[in-house]
């Protein structure tokens, strides 16, 4: 029994797969998703406000006098998070702050790995942060 499929169906059954490949690769890129969402100044109060979130800078303490923490920050140095994550509750929110958002990403990239869930990351960190609180 020899089945003949017009030369057309052929090359649209070629072309719809060829497009079901590109979708399923699109995302193929080797870009790990955020560890946290970026959050406006504006936004972090309102999760300080709502859910009793924790903001944590994780500048080093001598950088707080060019640039000071939001009020009520917890410090805790990138270098030395890790070692002081288990005296954190996994379960609280917390608003991850450095300069200018860059150090607070690794950060909650380090807190995601090590089981924490609600976690945000203050988009342009201290300086967007005090700049914003300016206007």
């Amino acid at each position: 029994m020899n089945s003949t499929v017009p030369r057309e169906n052929k090359r649209t059954a070629a072309a719809a797969l060829l497009c079901l490949a590109m979708l399923l690769c699109a995302g193929c890129r080797g870009v790990a998703p955020s560890a946290a969402e970026d959050v406006t100044p504006q936004r972090m109060q309102e999760l300080v406000r709502q859910h009793d979130a924790v903001i944590l800078d994780v500048r080093d303490p001598a950088e707080f006098q060019a640039l000071p923490p939001a009020p009520g920050a917890l410090n805790i140095p990138l270098g030395q998070l890790e070692s002081k994550l288990d005296s954190l509750d996994r379960d609280k929110h917390f608003v991850l702050a450095c300069r200018t958002g860059n150090r607070s990403a690794q950060a909650a990239r380090i807190m995601r790995n090590k089981g924490f869930t609600n976690l945000y990351n203050l988009e342009g960190g201290m300086q967007n942060y005090w700049k914003q609180m300016a206007q």
